[in-house]
């Protein structure tokens, strides 16, 4: 599955899809065969959020959405064979002391992580948790 890259008029989104673009095989690989996605919105107020979801094998599902103006919004979510979740996690926080290749490193870095270690690898993003639900303590 081809992923097509949307074309952004913010500078700091073409830089992210540009990032995107280079790591698309190491995106793919961790998605294996299950697909992720970029999309481009457009807020009522004219800026523009883009979107990268991805779908693990293990049914963890991402997404991460940067706005133009660096603010970001990050969920994971990984079911479980009953059709509920083993857990979710959300925050919001800021990609401004971020450049665009290591977002998406640390994206890259998040899947198949826990709590702990994807709050670890958004630190500079200085993530404010909104949700965290678990249905096992292993996945803290």
């Amino acid at each position: 599955m081809s992923v097509q890259f949307p074309e952004c008029d913010h500078p700091r989104l073409v830089e992210i899809v540009e990032a995107l673009r280079a790591r698309s095989k190491a995106i793919s690989y961790r998605a294996r065969g299950r697909g992720w996605s970029v999309t481009l919105e457009f807020e009522s107020d004219g800026t523009e959020r883009l979107n990268i979801d991805i779908r693990c094998m293990s049914d963890e599902q991402t997404r991460l959405s940067i706005w133009d103006d660096n603010l970001m919004w990050f969920r994971s979510c990984r079911g479980t064979a009953k059709n509920g979740w083993d857990f979710m996690l959300t925050f919001s926080g800021t990609t401004v002391a971020i450049d665009a290749a290591e977002v998406v490193e640390c994206l890259i870095s998040s899947l198949g992580m826990g709590k702990a270690r994807i709050l670890a690898i958004w630190q500079q993003a200085q993530p404010e948790v909104e949700r965290f639900e678990a249905t096992s303590e292993r996945v803290e």
